[in-house]
């Protein structure tokens, strides 16, 4: 635009036609005026982004721009809106056509989808107009950082856990509880249900007779992910320590699902006892920011559970290694046709052929 305007320019000066300098006017205007109207368009405009602070990899994560104009008399129009990573790399675009004056706030939305679990950062927002002409583009960076935690995603797990269940099935306590064999017979209350009302019994003494049932208890597993890899080793098997988070993951909502007492154990820390939605929170989390570390010759393997009710789950990033009684190893080279297809990536021995 601006080198066919200076042409037309020069040309108007060297021939001296009229209708040259007529056309370099008026070309000369719509520059101004698109340029104006611009700048007046992207004038007290406010930006405000809203998404989630923790997701889960590979799903898609809504991600919602507000715009706001604090005009008092003129809308703005045609805006794109661009949102960025650290870098200047784009993450989504979203278009308003129209947003109103007075304070008005239209609202647009777009999806990212992380490939991989930790921590990542949107940086800032680039609005741009070309309005009204489409001649000029007008565009200003706001700063609006935004820090996600991505957590590990799950596969499903359970044909690989059909092995364990035995180990991991409810066991009596002999006490009193809310189990389902029977722990004794007392005489009928009115805080009892009437489903625990022994029918046979009560006939034949005449009376209500009650059940009164043994208690279960869950046993505790174990999932123990050894993160300790030399520095130089680190980069070559940087993706099976992704798949082996994963399936470290898997496992631990598998057994959360299923009403154990989980505890996690990694050479960086742990994290203790617990059941429920909450406490699997607990683990994705740490699984999120867990990175591998350098091989520690004092810590042995202390980090290991030495309790002999505690089923163990030894997540293997090699082949798997035979383990002792009520350990269950599971490796990710037995696995990786699951983890890789988890993963979009295509599994070693596909890859190899």
């Amino acid at each position: 635009m601006v080198v066919t305007m200076l042409l037309i320019g020069m040309a108007a000066l060297n021939t001296a036609a009229p209708l040259l300098y007529l056309v370099f006017a008026m070309m000369c205007a719509f520059f101004l005026l698109s340029g104006i109207l611009a700048k007046n368009t992207l004038s007290r405009i406010t930006i405000t982004r809203n998404a989630p602070q923790v997701w889960v990899a590979q799903e898609s994560l809504p991600v919602e721009i507000v715009l706001t104009n604090l005009k008092r008399t003129t809308s703005s129009h045609s805006l794109h809106v661009r949102d960025l990573f650290p870098g200047k790399v784009p993450a989504g675009a979203v278009f308003f056509a129209r947003v109103p004056s007075r304070g008005g706030s239209v609202r647009q939305q777009y999806t990212l989808r992380f490939p991989r679990r930790g921590v990542h950062d949107l940086d800032m927002v680039e609005v741009g107009t070309r309005f009204p002409f489409g001649l000029i583009e007008r565009a200003f960076r706001w700063s609006l950082p935004h820090q996600f935690l991505i957590l590990p995603q799950t596969i499903p797990v359970d044909s690989v856990m059909e092995q364990a269940k035995s180990e991991l099935g409810d066991f009596e306590s002999q006490r009193k509880g809310q189990g389902s064999s029977l722990y004794g017979l007392r005489p009928y209350t009115p805080d009892l249900s009437a489903r625990d009302i022994h029918w046979k019994i009560s006939a034949r003494r005449g009376n209500l007779i009650a059940r009164e049932h043994e208690s279960e208890d869950r046993r505790r597993a174990t999932v123990v992910l050894d993160n300790r890899v030399p520095a130089e080793q680190r980069e070559q098997v940087a993706l099976t320590f992704e798949k082996a988070i994963i399936l470290t993951a898997s496992v631990i909502e598998w057994l959360c699902l299923h009403g154990h007492e989980v505890e996690l154990r990694t050479a960086s820390g742990i994290v203790s006892f617990g059941t429920g939605s909450v406490h699997l929170a607990r683990c994705s989390r740490a699984l999120a920011h867990l990175q591998m570390i350098d091989p520690d010759p004092s810590l042995g393997t202390q980090f290991l559970p030495a309790e002999p009710e505690v089923t163990r789950f030894m997540i293997q990033m090699g082949e798997a290694m035979d383990g002792k009684p009520g350990t269950f190893v599971l490796s990710v080279a037995a696995l990786d046709g699951e983890l890789s297809r988890a993963l979009g990536e295509k599994p070693a021995r596909e890859a190899a052929a």
